[in-house]
């Protein structure tokens, strides 16, 4: 579980696990009970404050994205229309996106090699569910 969470749920800039939640590892037996879907998410939310913190300094030459990008592509994916091409109604929503479902459906919101953004939204969003 810590090389997810390294690499995936909860990456970071370095090639080290960050200390800041292997304390969910102390009691192996408890893990199943802590809720990992609002860890990511805030470390996610954590991140992007960084991320636009760290690009207001002018001094900063690399400055690095944190966070679980997949979840941005499968929230993006989600909210566009595919017209006769339909995702499951799997609960939880994550589990339709399995498998090589995200490429798929990227390639049909391409515009070109380097564009996406054909495909219309579902329907006027205001906030994203992750």
């Amino acid at each position: 579980m810590i090389v997810a969470f390294a690499s995936f749920l909860c990456p970071n800039s370095s090639l080290c696990p960050s200390p800041k939640y292997l304390h969910i590892f102390r009691d192996c037996r408890s893990v199943c009970t802590y809720d990992l879907s609002q860890f990511v998410y805030e470390w996610l939310l954590s991140s992007i404050k960084k991320f636009k913190d760290s690009t207001k300094v002018a001094s900063k030459r690399s400055v690095t994205f944190g966070g679980c990008h997949s979840a941005f592509a499968v929230s993006y994916l989600d909210h566009l229309n595919f017209g006769l091409h339909s995702i499951s109604d799997a609960k939880p929503w994550i589990l339709a996106w399995r498998g090589n479902k995200v490429k798929q459906f990227a390639e049909l919101d391409k515009n070109n090699s380097r564009s996406y953004g054909k495909r219309p939204l579902k329907r006027a969003c205001t906030s994203f569910n992750f």
